[in-house]
C-alpha cells in the first residue's frame, strides 16, 4: 500500500500487487473503499469509540501538564477474556486485578480506549461492544502504571459519571 495522487490533487491509497507466476510484473489499483468483516454482535462503532476517546485524551492532556499534551489515543476491539489475561501486566493492585478478572462480567468483545504518553499507558476505558443503545456502555476505567496519583479523584468522578467502575 502506498499514497497515490489522483487528478484533482487528492491523495488516495493505492495497492501494488505482484503476481509471481504471471507475465505482468506489477498491477496497481487505487482503493475507493474496502470492507472490514467484524463479528455480527459488534454494535459499538469505532467512530463512537474515537469520539469518546478524543474527549478523554484532551482531558488527560489538560489534567497532566507534565506530559506537555503529548498523549496518544488508541482504540481497538478485543475479546474480553484476552483483555483480562493481559491485565496481569498492567501493575494493578491485587484487589483491582481480582475485580477486573473475576468481579466484572465483560462481554465476549469489548471496545478498548487506551490513553498513553511517551512514557507508557495512563489508563484504559473498557466499553461493551455489544451494547445496543446509541451511547457506548462504559464498563471499566482501568488505571495503568504510568498514571500519576494527582487528579485521581477527578478521574474517579468522571468514570462514575459515565457509568464505569474505576479499578487501580
Amino acid at each position: 500500500m502506498y499514497p497515490w495522487t489522483v487528478e484533482n490533487g487528492q491523495i488516495r491509497t493505492a495497492l501494488r500487487i505482484s503476481w509471481p507466476d504471471a507475465d505482468i510484473d506489477v498491477e496497481h489499483d487505487v482503493l475507493s473503499s474496502f470492507v472490514v468483516p467484524v463479528p455480527t454482535k459488534l454494535r459499538l462503532t469505532v467512530t463512537r469509540m474515537r469520539e469518546l476517546g478524543l474527549r478523554l485524551a484532551d482531558m488527560a492532556g489538560l489534567l497532566y501538564p507534565q506530559f506537555e499534551r503529548k498523549v496518544t489515543l488508541s482504540t481497538k476491539y478485543v475479546k474480553g477474556t484476552t483483555y483480562q489475561a493481559e491485565s496481569a501486566g498492567f501493575g494493578l493492585s491485587d484487589e483491582g486485578l481480582y475485580k477486573l478478572t473475576c468481579g466484572i462480567p465483560l462481554s465476549r468483545y469489548v471496545g478498548v480506549i487506551e490513553i498513553t504518553t511517551p512514557a507508557g499507558p495512563l489508563f484504559d476505558l473498557i466499553l461493551d461492544a455489544t451494547e445496543t443503545n446509541a451511547n457506548p456502555a462504559a464498563l471499566v476505567w482501568v488505571r495503568r502504571r504510568m498514571m500519576p496519583a494527582e487528579s485521581e479523584e477527578g478521574l474517579r468522578a468522571y468514570a462514575a459519571s459515565i457509568g464505569a467502575e474505576f479499578i487501580k
